[in-house]
């Protein structure tokens, strides 16, 4: 089983039982063997609950919102999340509670059993078969907007061995943060207090610098209206929890994917053009763009000097730049002066040497060579 998963539904379990335990109260919890079952018993002294909220919760319903001992707020849906989770991974989970005395939840989760070799080499192919493109999401920053610490927590452990992860507990601070920020995608939950997702992503939408930054939606509400009206505003997909790790990392991915091959064609067309990049271009990319075409005629103009004028550290442009074209700041740069020679070549007026000189080379033999690399013809051929 998803051991990550199991750990959240057990804390969402605990961090419930502290919600509703009063100071002064109990909490215990219990692991045993009990046949071929691991039960894990959680149990407290706490304000438990009334028949209707019990009866809600094992119909799988959303429980009325309710407030803890210290007017921490509860709906219930992280509840139903570590239950589906439990019965995710084949076990069952049961509640058990008397108002003004406590709760009791038990999880039932199956022991292991010896495997042969074959479903293990089934499970590695599996694996294999679906592997994460990690290199993709390095250098990328995912802000994740949610009410529910504990999704907050468990995004951050999926999501923070590939992206840089920035939180907000709510749409509201959402908006801040990501207007400092800049994230590359952001994946937010719907229902939240203060400015809920949908409040949030159309606000997003009319500030220029956070305008184009997609936006993945989860929630617990599944209903299809629900889903069609995320999308309707603009939302690039929609993913429901409980989720799969590997399912949320692979749409991360395709999306990110989909932008870099936006932004490739974006590169070229404004390579080959020499025109303004469009409206669609990454601000990242636009603002490299500009800085190339200010400076591409000094020869020492490096990687080192593009970096310092987008005040970041080269590791970090370098890796941004990456996820973004698949190109590396000095490949872009290169390309850029050799799109510039061959107007000059084609124009007819200057000699090979001189247009090398014109373009940042400061060796018109390695610029021959790059050349002829690059468009499978030699500088002097343009002319």
């Amino acid at each position: 089983m998803d051991s990550r998963m199991i750990g959240t539904a057990v804390r969402n379990i605990l961090s419930n039982a502290v919600k509703f335990t009063p100071e002064g109260g109990t909490i215990t919890l219990e692991v045993k063997e009990q046949q071929d079952k691991v039960v894990i018993i959680i149990q407290d002294s706490g304000v438990g609950m009334t028949e209707e909220q019990l009866q809600s919760i094992r119909n799988n319903d959303n429980v009325i919102s309710t407030l803890g001992t210290k007017l921490e707020k509860g709906t219930g849906l992280g509840f139903k999340m570590a239950k589906d989770f439990v019965e995710k991974s084949g076990g069952e989970l049961t509640v058990d509670s008397v108002c003004g005395e406590g709760t009791t939840v038990t999880i039932y989760l199956p022991m292991a059993k010896e495997l042969d070799i074959e479903p293990e080499k089934t499970t590695e192919d599996s694996e294999k078969q679906f592997e994460i493109n990690t290199e993709l999401l390095q250098g990328n920053t995912v802000m994740i907007v949610d009410d529910d610490p504990l999704i907050l927590l468990h995004l951050r452990t999926i999501l923070s061995p590939y992206f840089n992860v920035v939180e907000a507990e709510n749409g509201e601070v959402a908006l801040s943060l990501a207007q400092k920020e800049l994230p590359d995608i952001i994946l937010s939950d719907v229902e939240m207090p203060k400015c809920d997702g949908i409040q949030m992503y159309e606000r997003l939408k009319n500030i220029e610098s956070t305008s184009r930054v997609p936006l993945l939606f989860l929630s617990a509400k599944n209903a299809e209206s629900d889903r069609l009206m995320g999308l309707y505003k603009g939302a690039i997909d929609y993913i429901s929890k409980p989720f799969y790790d590997k399912e949320l990392l692979m749409k991360l991915t395709n999306i990110l994917m989909l932008r870099r091959e936006t932004q490739q064609k974006i590169l070229k067309e404004n390579l080959e053009q020499q025109a303004s990049p469009s409206s669609d271009v990454n601000p990242l990319l636009k603002t490299l763009l500009d800085v190339v075409e200010k400076n591409y005629t000094d020869p020492k103009f490096s990687a080192e000097d593009m970096s310092s004028n987008l005040a970041m550290s080269k590791s970090t442009f370098s890796r941004k730049l990456k996820s973004i074209t698949d190109k590396t700041p000095t490949e872009i740069l290169t390309e850029y002066r050799l799109h510039k020679a061959q107007k000059y070549l084609k124009d007819g007026s200057k000699s090979v040497t001189e247009v090398a000189f014109l373009v940042g080379f400061n060796d018109p033999l390695y610029f021959s060579k790059k050349y002829k690399s690059y468009f499978g013809v030699s500088p002097s051929m343009e002319k």
